[in-house]
């Protein structure tokens, strides 16, 4: 996540490893200290047009057992809420951003940080951004309520951080001289009738393309196609009924294997009983997880490997509780 607070300053951490093998440990010491100013102006043009822009200026100073270096960063965003109608509104905005580097990724920690090198002489990544969208509500008769959203993105990140192995079957950090490319849609629709039954549904499209990538460009473990959508049958102060599913599609590993899809299922209910309320949750009930495809554990125990985590670790869960209003 690149970065959005004001001032942030962290004292050193030490990790100790051990690296396959041997008993030597790597000792990854780094500490980074960030200051900043932000300005920020909201015009309102008329009813119908209003803008909000910002400014912010950071400096950050991180070093390393390797390394030390300093950078600044001037951050300009601005985005404009358009009323088209009383039904109708659009937002449009942009920014730039950055985030300092760091060993600790999914990817390394999927690794338990065995054989990565310290960080050395390296710098942020650097972000580009814009989204875009459309909202639309209305009435459909006397019973049905009507809410749709559709966004539209687009991002670019330079020098992104990148992994690499070198000839002495250790890992290094180095920046790609090529971006990640993102870009994609959502779209989101809310029907309700007479506020009683629910239906939210939504659908993700997202193309993420590692320009530095030689032969195939996806990006790892970042599906192209998600789908969601939730039913919930409501009476207020009485009884919540929700079932929930959700649809992940292929996906590639850093191995550059393809995944299957997959899909999962929910269910919860809660019967309230004046200031108390009563429920349970089934969280994939259908038991979908990875171990039903290939272990994700390899090797001796002593010393395991650990392929990609793309779907669930655990099944079903089911859980509930008690909750009481004062």
């Amino acid at each position: 996540m690149f970065h959005q607070t004001l001032f942030e300053a962290s004292s050193p951490q030490t990790f100790m490893l051990s690296p396959q093998g041997d008993r030597q440990k790597l000792i990854y010491d780094s500490r980074s200290a960030t200051a900043g100013a932000y300005f920020q102006d909201t015009w309102d043009l008329s009813d119908k047009v209003k803008l909000e822009s910002g400014l912010r200026a950071d400096h950050i100073r991180y070093s390393n057992v390797n390394f030390k270096k300093n950078e600044s960063f001037l951050l300009p965003r601005i985005s404009a809420l358009l009323k088209l109608s009383n039904k109708v509104s659009s937002r449009i905005g942009g920014g730039l951003g950055y985030k300092i580097p760091g060993i600790f990724t999914e990817r390394t920690e999927s690794m338990q940080y065995r054989d990565i090198t310290a960080l050395d002489n390296v710098e942020a990544e650097k972000s580009a951004g814009a989204t875009a969208d459309v909202n639309y509500k209305a009435k459909l008769g006397e019973a049905f309520s009507l809410s749709a959203n559709q966004l539209f993105f687009y991002s670019r990140v330079s020098k992104p951080l990148v992994l690499e192995e070198r000839a002495d079957m250790t890992y290094m950090f180095v920046n790609a001289s090529k971006p990640v490319i993102s870009k994609g849609f959502e779209t989101n629709v809310r029907l309700v009738f007479k506020d009683v039954l629910k239906l939210f549904a939504g659908y993700t499209f997202t193309d993420v393309r590692a320009a530095y990538l030689h032969h195939n460009q996806e990006l790892p473990l970042m599906p192209r196609h998600k789908i969601n959508a939730v039913l919930m049958y409501e009476k207020e102060d009485n009884f919540k009924l929700g079932l929930e599913g959700y649809h992940n599609g292929a996906q590639y590993l850093y191995n550059g294997t393809r995944t299957p899809s997959f899909r999962e299922f929910g269910f919860m209910a809660q019967k309230t009983f004046g200031k108390i309320s009563v429920f349970i949750n089934f969280e994939n009930f259908t038991d979908e997880r990875q171990s039903n495809y290939k272990r994700v554990a390899n090797g001796p125990l002593d010393n395991p490997s650990f392929d990609d985590i793309w779907n669930h670790t655990e099944g079903r869960v089911i859980n509930g509780g008690i909750k009481i209003r004062l």
